[in-house]
């Protein structure tokens, strides 16, 4: 059971930073929407630099947390890397990138 998890958890911390670097690049201002992540859970930071910062760790650890509940979920299911890797990743990533869609300024 451990083992899966820690699997889950790495795949879901490596989508989440996957997730953020891409706000990085897909965008015209590198971080602009990196914000917006803390606007999810109700925290504002006013300074813009330390709110990019703050919305690039916190969809870090929602990519990490989505990947500990998916590593809880295959329990032992699993025996290969490949196949919890991509489903943490998979579960990471449809966690993060549902909420960042629909964001009514995209």
């Amino acid at each position: 059971m451990m083992h899966t998890l820690r699997g889950g958890l790495v795949a879901g911390l490596l989508a989440g930073l996957v997730l953020a670097m891409l706000d990085f690049v897909t965008d015209g201002t590198p971080g602009r929407l990196l914000p917006e992540a803390l606007h999810w859970f109700g925290i504002t930071i006013a300074d813009p630099t330390s709110s990019r910062f703050a919305g690039f760790l916190l969809l870090i650890a929602l990519g990490g947390v989505f990947g500990l509940i998916f590593g809880a979920l295959q329990r032992e299911g699993s025996s290969r890397l490949a196949g919890r890797s991509s489903g943490g990743l998979g579960s990471a990533f449809s966690g993060g990138s549902s909420s960042h869609c629909c964001s009514p300024t995209s």
